[in-house]
């Protein structure tokens, strides 16, 4: 039997994982967007003036990518 390769932890650059984090919120912010525009549900704010809605989607994907992140921001950050 073969032993598992002992991998050493990555370190990431503070900055390189902000960066990550704020493309993981933009991509999740782009697929609200797309949400929306499929009418994938019922919209209170359909048709009306989408500035708040877009605010509120990036508020949204913000927080989605810090508290439970899709994992793009962890590849993003770990590529070389």
């Amino acid at each position: 039997m073969i032993a598992p390769v002992a991998r050493a932890p990555v370190v990431v650059p503070p900055a390189a994982a902000k960066v990550a984090r704020e493309f993981e919120a933009l991509f999740i912010a782009q697929m609200l967007r797309s949400a929306h525009a499929a009418g994938l549900a019922d919209d209170p704010l359909a048709g009306k003036d989408t500035g708040f809605r877009d605010m509120q989607d990036q508020q949204l994907a913000a927080s989605i990518a810090a508290q439970s992140p899709l994992g793009v921001a962890r590849l993003l950050a770990v590529r070389k």
